[in-house]
């Protein structure tokens, strides 16, 4: 399991796209609500962040979207590029592990698609953090908020409402060194933060979420269990 709760695109010193709507501005890549989204004007759009300081990332999850093209291009502070990450017809919810790299200064993020204007909930990069000794199997609460009217002859008038998953995350005996990691993660963001958590690290189970409750730590001897619950975040 992997967990991503530092974005650094929301730590850009500027940020700014072609095309843009302005009534779906950029800074909604990285809103806390996934649906609310940046769009452009047309069917293609390229992003440039930009960074006061280096910035770590080996980690690109995104989501929300309808582009049928993404190509991330990380770039130092000489304009040198460092790395380009290309997804062809990418998932809805989609990620990439690339090697570390610890000198980015700006990114280049350019999309397109198929369908007349180009829109996007979520763009992340940062530096993901390794969860160890996750207990399994992990139940996965699929917590259904709908409303509904029904008659009193049984029929149904309408139904609003969605599923989100629901989980506990226990790790069994862990470092006191990896402890500490978990907590700087989840000290950048707290209760109510939204972030990135690949739950089963294969093409599948990546979401955006938010820690939903305190973490806990038992100490046993010179290791330590930790828990924690998290809810997705739409």
């Amino acid at each position: 399991m992997r967990i991503m709760t530092r974005n650094v695109i929301e730590e850009n010193s500027s940020i700014v796209m072609t095309n843009i709507d302005p009534n779906y501005p950029i800074e909604n890549v990285y809103s806390n609500m996934l649906e609310e989204i940046m769009q452009s004007s047309d069917s293609n759009t390229v992003i440039t962040v930009a960074f006061d300081i280096d910035k770590i990332i080996d980690s690109i999850f995104f989501g929300y979207h309808n582009a049928s093209n993404v190509t991330f291009v990380f770039k130092n502070s000489a304009g040198s590029t460092l790395g380009t990450e290309i997804f062809a017809f990418p998932q809805i919810y989609d990620k990439e592990y690339i090697t570390k790299l610890s000198t980015v200064r700006s990114i280049e993020i350019t999309m397109s698609t198929s369908e007349q204007y180009l829109f996007i909930g979520n763009i992340a990069c940062g530096k993901y953090t390794q969860m160890y000794n996750v207990r399994v199997p992990m139940t996965v609460e699929h917590v259904d908020s709908s409303i509904f009217s029904q008659t009193n002859g049984g029929q149904f008038l309408y139904r609003t409402g969605i599923t989100l998953q629901s989980f506990n995350v226990d790790c069994d005996k862990i470092t006191d060194e990896q402890v500490a990691e978990f907590e700087a993660a989840y000290s950048y963001v707290h209760k109510g933060k939204t972030w990135w958590i690949d739950r089963t690290e294969d093409q599948d189970n990546q979401m955006l979420c938010a820690f939903d409750a305190n973490y806990h730590t038992t100490r046993r001897s010179t290791l330590t269990d930790l828990s924690f619950s998290i809810k997705e975040s739409r």
